[in-house]
């Protein structure tokens, strides 16, 4: 697919965008950045596979240098669990109109803006409801790729602070050649041109993202203005996408 000079600058300050996201926060670098990159491009397939491949390798580099902090034991039925979600969402982006994977997108940053902005914080004392909201998560995942959230809020109860963040980087490179490889099957349109592309505006966003990463990840007053921000975009959207 092709692209005029303003719609491609405006996807690279996006990809800029959803590489300092991946970095500075740890997760988030799609669901941060699907909602902007969908005010141009109406079809989340043609993003989509982009920011797999992507999470495949940014996230894969990190892995590699961190491999010993990652807690195998809890990534392993956290990724069991996710893997029917998952399979559901993917089934969804597959098959169903773009206008309602679209409003899809935007229904759920709204939610997730919604957290940002009122500070909302998920607490279980179940093990069966953290099931079910991983089970959530990786239909959101699978669907969009922006169940970050719902899955990392579980993953915060039993995974240590000091391995949280590697671990998740490879729960998200397992999630995405599982998405890739299904892609692949259904005949998909992996949008390579546009992958080679965008890769040295990630790269950009995520070598910034590593030097912000302490100091953001406890500023709540810049994830109140992200969440305003998600939330005017996310409106807007929906409003464009109806009109």
């Amino acid at each position: 697919m092709e692209f005029d000079t303003f719609t491609l600058v405006f996807l690279l300050l996006c990809f800029i965008w959803s590489g300092f996201a991946r970095t500075a926060f740890g997760f988030g670098g799609n669901a941060l950045m699907l909602p902007i990159a969908l005010l141009l491009i109406t079809n989340p397939l043609i993003i989509i596979p982009v920011v797999a491949a992507q999470g495949i390798v940014f996230n894969g580099f990190e892995v590699v240098r961190n491999f010993k902090k990652i807690d195998w034991y809890n990534l392993a039925w956290i990724f069991a669990v996710l893997v029917p979600g998952v399979a559901a969402g993917l089934y969804g982006l597959i098959n169903l109109p773009d206008y309602v994977l679209t409003i899809g997108v935007y229904l759920i940053t709204i939610f997730y803006a919604l957290g940002y902005i009122f500070e909302w914080k998920f607490k279980s004392h179940s093990r069966l409801v953290d099931i079910f909201s991983l089970l959530i998560g990786g239909y959101i995942t699978g669907f969009s790729l922006t169940g970050g959230p719902p899955i990392v809020a579980v993953a915060m109860k039993y995974i240590a602070r000091r391995q949280l963040r590697n671990s998740v980087m490879f729960l998200w490179v397992l999630v995405s050649i599982s998405k890739l490889a299904t892609f692949v099957m259904a005949n998909v349109d992996l949008q390579l041109n546009l992958l080679m592309f965008t890769i040295p505006a990630v790269i950009v966003g995520h070598s910034i993202g590593l030097r912000f990463h302490d100091r953001i990840l406890h500023d709540q007053k810049f994830y109140r203005v992200l969440g305003l921000v998600l939330l005017i975009v996310s409106i807007i959207g929906i409003f464009k996408t109806i009109i």
